[in-house]
């Protein structure tokens, strides 16, 4: 992700100290962003960080699509708003409380902080009006577009229409994954997916450095786990020699023409952005097209899937192998959870390969049983 957040500590006029929460823009603090923070900060270091964090957000989600906060329109945030309340796809009521309380707050604090930089700087941005009956000041590019926007709007305008749950393949079979493996063309995109069927998050893949691989480990250290929780990912043979093969090759082709970079995966196509990071819709569609010249509907496919995919090989080699003494613990480690919560959502109750292990372990258990009952009785009739 471009943007993060870095915890840091105030020290005021009265030598006293606070907390605070600077967003960074690739490692740099923002300092309009981080004025406007300050400001939300100086009652309640609590509010503070509330406001960083679902700015960030914001931003991050704008940034997936190429745009910069002060690029935005009113549709972009229309956009985001319908992700963060409806991103599952799952159909919801206008009349929940949920929905409108979450639609509010996230809404509230993205119009404080454009009405922030339509109050206090002088940027010199224009934005397209919307609302023609408004005439907009030279220096304005909020005026009917973003703070004048209410929440009723937002809902009206993007769940007017129950929304049908959308279906993907969550569990790839192994023919889903050659099928799919196969119809990249690079070695890049390789690589990409392997490391997701390694059970790795696209935006930890797509944010990783070429410092986070360890050769000699076999290991990669990923910085931007969910919940900014650092933990190390252990490659199969397989994903090593995909992923030292884009590093020697394409990438080292890249290097060579444009010299050293820290980001892992880069733009191979010639062009404008030849070099720069690859983006998040880039290999959406390079994987969908994939998947659609190895015969699978392109619209079930997701980037989430390899990790669904990981999780239930695991929990199978836990059920077909009691003996190697995996655990759910284990299991959590692995994937990077804190919660046992965390695994359910990934777990396919209706995997045969698990159904079939758990009913011969009771099956044996049975006849265990039978055959101690069965001499009991013999001993007694003696």
């Amino acid at each position: 992700m471009r943007y993060t957040i870095e915890k840091s500590i105030i020290v005021n006029y009265d030598h006293s100290e606070r907390e605070c929460f600077l967003i960074l823009d690739n490692g740099i603090p923002e300092f309009t962003i981080n004025n406007w923070i300050e400001m939300k900060s100086i009652n309640s270091s609590l509010t503070g960080r509330q406001y960083a964090y679902t700015l960030l957000r914001y931003l991050n989600y704008l940034d997936m699509y190429g745009i910069g906060y002060d690029k935005a329109t009113k549709r972009n945030v229309l956009q985001f708003i319908q992700a963060i309340i409806s991103g599952d796809g799952n159909v919801f009521s206008l009349k929940s409380n949920i929905v409108a309380s979450t639609a509010d707050y996230y809404l509230g604090v993205i119009k404080n902080f454009y009405r922030y930089l339509e109050d206090y700087l002088n940027t010199g941005l224009s934005m397209r009006l919307e609302d023609k009956s408004r005439r907009a000041s030279k220096d304005s590019y909020l005026y009917g577009q973003i703070w004048d926007m209410g929440t009723k709007e937002v809902l009206l305008e993007n769940i007017i229409m129950p929304k049908e749950k959308k279906t993907y393949i969550k569990w790839y079979t192994d023919t889903q994954k050659d099928a799919i493996l196969s119809n990249l063309n690079t070695k890049r995109d390789k690589t990409i997916f392997m490391l997701s069927l390694e059970g790795m998050r696209i935006d930890e893949i797509l944010s990783l450095r070429l410092e986070d691989y360890k050769p000699e480990k076999k290991t990669i250290e990923t910085n931007r786990s969910k919940g900014n929780k650092h933990r190390t990912v252990i490659l199969r043979e397989e994903t090593v020699n995909y992923l030292e093969d884009y590093i020697f090759n394409e990438r080292g082709t890249i290097e060579s023409q444009m010299g050293l970079k820290n980001e892992m995966f880069l733009n191979l196509r010639a062009g404008k952005g030849y070099g720069q990071p690859v983006k998040y819709s880039n290999i959406l569609h390079i994987i969908k097209k994939a998947a659609e010249n190895g015969g699978i509907d392109s619209k079930l496919i997701r980037t989430h899937s390899g990790r669904s995919s990981r999780t239930m090989e695991l929990i199978n080699h836990q059920a077909e192998h009691p003996e190697d003494n995996l655990t759910d613990a284990e299991i959590m480690l692995l994937m990077g959870w804190s919660a046992p919560s965390s695994m359910k959502p990934y777990v396919n109750v209706n995997d045969e390969r698990t159904l079939k292990s758990t009913i011969e372990k009771i099956n044996k258990k049975e006849n265990k049983n039978n055959g101690n009952s069965s001499k009991t009785e013999e001993n007694i009739s003696e």
